[in-house]
């Protein structure tokens, strides 16, 4: 009886020093950031510190856990000026890489805002066709793209494209840190 008594300690011992271990490996924090490439027929650039945050987006991963993107990991995107063009632009923003971002994240939700520089401050921009206070498209490695419509807004604007929060669910941080989301940015005039 003794006998068992103690292969079943150290049985216990084992499997207590094995999920310790495991608990261990999945706990690594690393950073995740971004890429960004873009096309279009305004100019539009790679916003790195000249947008409204003035870093681009930058977050915190750990293995087996949630996370968000607050006020220290938002960034900046994209800018685009509508300098040359008079009416409304379409902006559409893809996800290039959801077929990689799945192996590290079970879930990523970003929230998109546009914002236009007015007297050297950065003011939130009404999507066309929604309420007044309807500023935020959501991104998603399910969606895969968002759309943009800034309804006739004024030649020689500035805008920044940002992702201003968001939540994610990280299943493997070495992957997310090797795999940044990556970002591609179609301007249109309608």
């Amino acid at each position: 009886m003794q006998r068992k008594s103690i292969l079943a300690l150290v049985a216990l011992l084992v499997a207590a020093a094995v999920t310790g271990i495991s608990f261990a490996e999945t706990t690594a924090t690393t950073s995740a950031s971004v890429a960004t490439s873009l096309s279009g027929i305004a100019e539009t650039t790679v916003a790195e510190t000249s947008g409204r945050h003035g870093q681009v987006p930058v977050w915190n991963v750990t293995t087996g856990a949630t996370g968000g993107i607050g006020a220290c990991e938002r960034g900046d995107l994209f800018l685009v000026s509508s300098t040359g063009y008079s009416g409304d632009l379409h902006l559409t923003v893809y996800l290039n890489n959801p077929h990689e971002l799945v192996k590290a994240y079970s879930y990523l939700n970003l929230a998109l805002v546009v914002y236009k520089e007015v007297d050297g401050t950065w003011q939130e921009v009404p999507i066309a066709g929604m309420q007044a206070d309807h500023y935020t498209r959501y991104l998603t490695l399910t969606n895969g793209y968002v759309d943009f419509t800034l309804d006739g807004l004024g030649h020689g604007e500035k805008y920044v494209v940002s992702v201003d929060s968001g939540s994610f669910y990280c299943i493997d941080a070495t992957q997310a840190a090797q795999t940044p989301p990556s970002f591609y940015i179609e301007v249109g005039q309608r």
